[in-house]
């Protein structure tokens, strides 16, 4: 899905494989941290400045800096997308997406599936409201849905917000598949109750009792 696709403009790459741009030196007292990214908060490996560096410490760096750093080497093409499928959790009142095979950035959070659903849930109402004939009135079940009424749950699990896809497939999935993703409304966000079958809103008692 292109909305999941953020477009990324490469440096050009000279016959040497190193990047055409000059070299640059940072300054020995600049900060270095490495973090996990784990939930709900990334966990630190290390962090000091840069000439506190021992050697043989390049065994916590990821891969790509020490080749490209220490090797200089051209760092390789990863593969930084994720496929995976999100679909109403059971039971879920909230309707399916029309595209509901996706592809996203590894790193991409929760946070922003969540956006996406309520995003595609509205647009997909307004597509069908607007074809001749459809009815006029929102649905009940989504009549007074915001962002914050949603969370997506794999394998049983809400997602916290914060966590990646990259997260999720690794801790939470734990399988070959394609990643699975569902949503649902939260226990707590109940649909509009004064809102009849129809979708059409309908006295609130509530409000005449005050």
């Amino acid at each position: 899905d292109p909305k999941f696709e953020p477009q990324i403009n490469a440096l050009p790459v000279s016959s040497n494989g190193l990047n055409t741009l000059p070299s640059f030196q940072f300054p020995e007292e600049v900060s270095v941290i490495i973090s996990e990214d784990r939930a709900p908060v990334p966990l630190s490996i290390i962090r000091r400045k840069l000439n506190q560096f021992s050697p043989g410490e390049e065994i916590y760096f990821p891969t790509w800096i020490v080749e490209c750093v220490r090797d200089m080497k051209p760092m390789g093409k990863e593969i930084v997308k994720i496929t995976f499928l999100l679909q109403p959790a059971e039971g879920s009142d909230l309707p399916p997406l029309t595209q509901n095979r996706l592809t996203a950035p590894r790193i991409l959070r929760i946070r922003k599936v969540v956006s996406y659903v309520w995003k595609e849930i509205q647009r997909d109402y307004e597509a069908a409201a607007a074809k001749p004939g459809a009815a006029t009135t929102v649905p009940s079940n989504i009549v007074d849905l915001t962002e914050a009424d949603i969370e997506i749950i794999c394998n049983q699990r809400i997602l916290p917000l914060n966590m990646s896809l990259a997260a999720v497939r690794h801790f939470v999935w734990r399988a070959p598949e394609d990643l699975e993703l569902a949503f649902r409304r939260r226990p707590g966000a109940i649909a509009a109750s004064h809102a009849d079958s129809n979708g059409v809103t309908a006295p609130n008692p509530a409000a005449n009792s005050a």
